[in-house]
């Protein structure tokens, strides 16, 4: 008899029909079911029993080995008052830093528009000063083409003056 059954089902126990000497030996590794008895576990409930078990063993032992680097209450308070003051410190440099680039965009703007408004008065005076300056000038210009130069007469493009003659 099969010492896993499938959930749900418990076989009854068979008898054997062999001669005395079988039922003997076999009768010793049957028994019979009593009340008192809980009831058969299915495969995978046993599998996952032991499975469970072999875990906890392996976190008891490893609970064990790692219990020298285990932070004690005080260490640990110690280690998060290091760790908030980091972060203090990190956000305070921060706001310094974007204070800090707050200010030179707002100069760097005003110095713009300064040079924008001397730009704007170089360029109201010159517009005053200018016809007094050019007053020698012509007043209109008159733009000519230039011819294009003749094609080339012989030979390849730049070496109009060569002859085969002179090479022989």
């Amino acid at each position: 008899m099969p010492d896993f059954v499938k959930e749900g089902e418990a076989p009854s126990p068979k008898k054997p029909a062999h001669d005395q000497e079988d039922h003997t030996h076999v009768g010793s590794f049957v028994s019979e079911e009593s009340p008192d008895d809980p009831p058969r576990k299915t495969l995978h409930d046993q599998l996952k029993e032991h499975r469970d078990k072999k875990q906890l063993e392996f976190e008891q032992q490893m609970a064990i080995r790692n219990s020298s680097f285990k932070l004690d209450e005080e260490s640990a308070k110690f280690y998060e008052k290091v760790q908030n003051e980091a972060l203090e410190k990190e956000q305070r440099n921060k706001r310094e830093v974007e204070e800090k680039l707050a200010i030179f965009k707002q100069k760097k703007n005003a110095k713009r528009e300064l040079e924008e408004r001397r730009d704007n008065q170089n360029d109201h005076s010159r517009k005053r000063t200018l016809p007094e300056i050019t007053p020698s000038l012509p007043k209109k210009l008159t733009l000519t083409k230039k011819a294009n130069p003749p094609p080339p007469t012989k030979g390849v493009a730049g070496l109009g003056a060569y002859s085969s003659e002179e090479d022989e």
